[in-house]
C-alpha cells in the first residue's frame, strides 16, 4: 500500500511537468536566460565546444550541490537546527509564493483568463501559507504530501527551463554517481547524516521528504519507518522491531515514527516508505526534459522506466536491508529511453503517419 501511495506521488509529480510543458512552451523556453550556476554558453558554438562547456556547467552545478549537502549536513551535526528551519523555510516560500504567482501568471495569460491583481494576491497568500503550515508545522497527510509534490514540480520545471539542454543531460547522467557516493560511501554526507540521526534518535525536516505515513522531526531520503537519511537513499532497518511493541497504542507508534529508530517489519501496516524530495525532482527532470521534444511515446517509456526502476530500487531494499540511493537505477533507465529517441521516433512515425497500430 505504501509503495502504490508512493508510486502514486511520484507519478502525480511527472505528470504535473509534462501537463505543464505541453500547455505551452514558457514553461520550458527560458528565452536565453539561464541560471548563473551555467557560465558556459551552448550556443552558437562547434559541437566539440558545446560538449566542453556543458560538462564544465554540469561539474559547477554538482560542485554547489555537494557544497550544500555538506553544509546542510555539517548544521545538522552540530545541532544549528534553526539554521536548518530558517533554510528551507525560505525554500519552501520562494516555490509556494514566487513560483506560484509565476505559474499562475502564465496560465491566465495562455488561456485569457481574465483576473485582477487583488484576487490573485489573495489566492496566492492563501495557497502558500496554507502549504507553510502544513510543510512546516502539522496538517493533514494528504494535503502535506499535495505540496510537496508541488514544490518539486516547480523545482523541476526551473531546472528544465534556466539549464542549457545539453549541461541537463550530463547531470542527469552525473547525479546518481554523486548520489552512490553520499549514501553508500564511508564518509559520505548523507551516510552521515542518517547515522547521527540514529544515534540522536532524531527525524529530520518533513520539507525534505515525501512521507507516505505521518512523521515528524527530521528526515531525508526514501526510507523505511524511523529517522530516515536525506535526498536519494532508501534505508532499511538494522533490526527488526520486537513482536510485543507492534501492539502498542496508536499514539505511541506515530511518535516512535518520527523520533525512534526502532523499525518494525517493512510489510507491517503502521510502517511507511519515505523518499526525499531531490529524487522528485530528478525523475521529473528527466521526464520533462523528454516532454520538451513533444515525442509522447518516448515521454510514456521514460516515465514506466522511473516507476519501474522505484519498483527494483525497492525491491533491492527488502533483499540488502541497507540503505540504497533512489535516483541511480531509476535514472539508468530512464536514459536508456531518452537518448535513442530520434531511433524511436523514426520507427513510430511512419505507423503514426499511416494510422497503423501494432
Amino acid at each position: 500500500e505504501h509503495v502504490v501511495r508512493l508510486l502514486a506521488a511520484v507519478s502525480c509529480c511527472m505528470l504535473f511537468v509534462v501537463t505543464s510543458i505541453q500547455i505551452s512552451t514558457t514553461f520550458s523556453d527560458s528565452g536565453g536566460q539561464y541560471l548563473p550556476y551555467t557560465p558556459f554558453a551552448e550556443t552558437n558554438v562547434t559541437t566539440a565546444t558545446r560538449a566542453v562547456n556543458s560538462v564544465a556547467n554540469a561539474l559547477i552545478l554538482i560542485a554547489v550541490i555537494v557544497t550544500m549537502t555538506v553544509l546542510i549536513v555539517s548544521l545538522y551535526y552540530f545541532r544549528f537546527y534553526k539554521v536548518i528551519k530558517g533554510w528551507i523555510f525560505l525554500a519552501s516560500c520562494l516555490l509556494l509564493y514566487g513560483s506560484t504567482a509565476a505559474f499562475v501568471h502564465q496560465i491566465c495569460l495562455i488561456y485569457n483568463v481574465p483576473m485582477d491583481y487583488i484576487s490573485v494576491a489573495l489566492f496566492i497568500w492563501n495557497f502558500g501559507t496554507l502549504g507553510m503550515v502544513v510543510i512546516q508545522s502539522k496538517g493533514p497527510l494528504v494535503v502535506q504530501q499535495g505540496y510537496l509534490i508541488v514544490e518539486s514540480a516547480f523545482m523541476a520545471l526551473v531546472f528544465i527551463k534556466y539549464v542549457p539542454e545539453w549541461t541537463l543531460w550530463v547531470l542527469l547522467c552525473v547525479i546518481p554517481i554523486w548520489d552512490l557516493i553520499a549514501v553508500l560511501c564511508v564518509v559520505g554526507p548523507l551516510k552521515i547524516l542518517v547515522e547521527t540521526a540514529k544515534e540522536r534518535n532524531e527525524g529530520l525536516q518533513p520539507g525534505l521528504i515525501f512521507a507516505t505515513v505521518v512523521a515528524g522531526g527530521f528526515a531525508g531520503m526514501a526510507s523505511r519507518k524511523g529517522s530516515g537519511p536525506q535526498r536519494g537513499s532508501i534505508d532499511t532497518p538494522r533490526e527488526e522491531e520486537p513482536e510485543g511493541s507492534r501492539d502498542e497504542p496508536r499514539k505511541e507508534a506515530v511518535q516512535d515514527d518520527s523520533l525512534s529508530d526502532s523499525f518494525s517489519d517493512p510489510v507491517e501496516e503502521k510502517s511507511g516508505v519515505k523518499m526525499g524530495l531531490g529524487d522528485f525532482v530528478f525523475y521529473s527532470i528527466l521526464v520533462g526534459k523528454v516532454a520538451t521534444y513533444g515525442d509522447l511515446n518516448v515521454v510514456a517509456a521514460c516515465f514506466i522506466a522511473v516507476l519501474v526502476g522505484i519498483c527494483v530500487t525497492l525491491l533491492l531494499l527488502s533483499m540488502l536491508r541497507v540503505a540504497l540511493p533512489a535516483l541511480p537505477v531509476s535514472l539508468a533507465l530512464g536514459l536508456l529511453f531518452a537518448f535513442p529517441q530520434e531511433l524511436i521516433h523514426e520507427f513510430m512515425q511512419p505507423f503514426l503517419e499511416q494510422q497503423i497500430h501494432v
